[in-house]
């Protein structure tokens, strides 16, 4: 759930990134909190849900926004300022590492 917290601030701190690579812009505060917004509450949702009824289904549930929220995670990666780039990197990994524990 750190991780969760962690990665929520960090893509709000992207924000404030003025210019990063062709792929992504990194300047556009209300796309990127537009996009990121849904997706954060989603897995917090899919994480509480699962934390309380470890079903198959709340299992797939979680590890399908986990996948995502990876996936968007690393395209939005270059926007994070690099003296906050170690620190996401390892919630990155802490992530992959939770999806990759999951049972189902």
């Amino acid at each position: 759930m750190k991780n969760l917290l962690t990665l929520l601030l960090l893509f709000c701190g992207m924000a404030f990134v003025s210019s990063c690579g062709s792929d992504v812009d990194c300047s556009d505060e209300a796309a990127i909190e537009a996009e990121l917004s849904p997706l954060l509450e989603t897995l917090f949702t899919a994480a509480l849900n699962y934390a309380t009824d470890q079903s198959d289904e709340n299992c797939d549930a979680y590890k399908d926004v986990l996948s995502d929220i990876i996936d968007k995670s690393k395209e939005y990666q270059e926007c994070v300022p690099s003296e906050e780039r170690a620190e996401f990197d390892q919630d990155l990994d802490d992530l992959e590492t939770q999806l990759a524990a999951l049972p189902c």
